[in-house]
């Protein structure tokens, strides 16, 4: 388990001078990592792409994040070149702010989709959660979206399927009830996890998918050593990131 003077100073820092990439990730995983030590990978899993796959073929975890880029550098101009190069004439794209952003709302998907899965046992992606939600709850979904704009790509620019769905094929719980998990879900917000220059004693590649993130390819479960800071964006996620942990 991590210390809680380890996990007071992470909540203290945040996003400081050391944190050179960041990952937006559900509060349920950082509490995983707070306990075990380990910080869960996204490789391997059973739904890996062809290129995954071959990069941990040989017992390899594989993690994804997003470089600060002007931090990112002093470690590896090579791939902030490139990454730089990818988004000539588009300086906001690489800000702080902007990378800032992107992290909140990765953190706000896998954060719903987490919420969906240890309530109704079931994996669903969270645009989803949100599409079924409109549907069967469409003013409790103004009101969401009204609360946090963030919401209205899930919710607002997805469809669900009426046909052969109720939305609660899912699970034999009452209507009623399904209404509370889904708007607890949506309020959640996540949490931001801020990585030093420790990445760079694991092989740090560029992304075959997204032109602004980076992959770390390790032997090993990264650990507690490469991160800097930890922001959770609710209260609610900061519970449960903290469940179980003495701070």
């Amino acid at each position: 388990m991590v210390s809680s003077e380890k996990i007071g100073n992470w909540l203290t820092n945040g996003v400081d001078e050391h944190a050179i990439a960041g990952v937006g990730v559900d509060a349920e995983s950082v509490n995983r990592f707070l306990i075990s030590g380990e910080i869960p990978a996204q490789c391997p899993n059973p739904n890996m792409l062809p290129y995954q796959a071959k990069l941990v073929r040989r017992g390899g975890f594989l993690y994804y994040t997003y470089p600060f880029i002007q931090r990112f550098e002093s470690y590896s101009p090579r791939i902030a070149r490139k990454i730089s190069k990818a988004h000539y004439g588009n300086t906001y794209a690489l800000a702080d702010e902007s990378i800032l952003d992107g992290l909140g709302y990765y953190a706000l998907r896998n954060s719903i989709v987490a919420c969906y899965k240890v309530n109704i046992g079931i994996q669903r992606d969270a645009h989803s959660i949100g599409a079924m939600t409109g549907y069967l709850f469409p003013e409790m979904t103004k009101s969401l979206v009204t609360e946090n704009p963030d919401l209205g790509e899930l919710i607002l620019d997805s469809e669900w399927d009426e046909s052969g769905h109720s939305g609660l094929e899912d699970s034999n719980i009452p209507l009623g009830e399904l209404k509370k998990i889904l708007e607890a879900c949506l309020r959640r917000r996540g949490v931001l996890v801020f990585y030093n220059e420790g990445i760079f004693n694991h092989k740090v590649l560029t992304n075959y998918e997204d032109e602004k993130d980076v992959m770390i390819l390790s032997r090993s479960p990264l650990t507690q050593e490469v991160v800097s800071g930890i922001k959770p964006l609710s209260e609610t996620d900061r519970e449960v990131m903290l469940q179980g942990v003495e701070l």
